[in-house]
């Protein structure tokens, strides 16, 4: 038991010794001859009375201390306010949607020409050219066979000087049934870069007729170049003797039937 407990029974104690107390004077002032009969019974009582005023006074000294354990266990603080909440933020704004990018256009599809068609080559039906590599002037070309008539060592015929056409080397006669013009090659095909000490011609190409020979340094091998691995040039090439070119070789192919009609027309 708490000792503030005990307080609280020992003053409702000293109160029930005061009201018997109270009922006994009260009943000797009603009656005075009644009760009391001896001097021993009245010094008892005042004894009494002398201990119960002392115990009335240590209790009232402990009043205060338990009326304020009674105070401060039936007061209830009070609460603390409960913190306004803080306002929600704004929503921010969405962000405008971008713009879808435009689709790019689509590149447009570059066909390769299909190779043109000259006398003993069909685009549409042959397959492979077969061709003689020749080296002339530090380029590679592939002449078709179908417009080579032979080949000889320039060393080994009589070369007769031409005067009159700077890309005509001369002429050459003999067991031939006319003179077959030989031409400087380089001259011809690549005249911005010709350099007379570079032509080292010591084989002739005789092409179809036996009309015209092409000059070159080198006879290189025979090869059969497939179809459709030639970049063929197209019809506004500026070099119109072109008529593709091979890179696993990296040579060019001669239109053969073009190159002599131009020195038809240029003799």
């Amino acid at each position: 038991m708490s000792k503030s407990k005990k307080n609280l029974e020992a003053l409702d104690e000293v109160h029930g010794v005061q009201k018997l107390v109270f009922d006994y004077l009260e009943s000797l002032l009603s009656d005075p001859d009644a009760g009391i009969d001896t001097e021993a019974e009245i010094a008892a009582i005042n004894a009494q009375m002398a201990a119960d005023n002392d115990e009335i006074i240590d209790i009232a000294e402990e009043i205060p201390v338990v009326m304020a354990a009674r105070d401060n266990t039936l007061v209830e603080p009070e609460p603390e306010p409960e913190p306004e909440p803080e306002p929600e933020p704004e929503p921010e704004p969405e962000p405008e949607p971008e713009p879808e990018p435009e689709p790019e256009p689509e590149p447009e599809l570059i066909l390769e020409p299909d190779p043109p068609e000259h006398a003993g080559f069909s685009g549409a039906t042959s397959r492979e050219i077969n061709c003689v590599l020749i080296k002339m002037h530090g380029l590679n070309l592939a002449i078709p066979f179908d417009h080579i008539e032979g080949a000889v060592h320039l060393n080994s015929v009589a070369l007769t000087l031409d005067g009159t056409h700077d890309w005509c080397l001369g002429r050459v006669a003999g067991g031939m049934a006319a003179e077959t013009n030989v031409i400087d090659t380089a001259l011809w095909l690549i005249p911005e870069r010709y350099k007379p000490e570079l032509a080292k011609y010591n084989e002739l190409i005789i092409l179809r007729g036996r009309h015209w020979a092409l000059a070159c340094d080198e006879l290189v091998k025979s090869v059969r170049i497939p179809a459709d691995k030639v970049s063929w040039a197209s019809s506004d090439n500026p070099r119109a003797w072109l008529w593709g070119t091979y890179m696993e070789e990296r040579c060019a192919i001669l239109d053969i039937p073009e190159l002599m009609k131009q020195f038809d027309q240029s003799f």
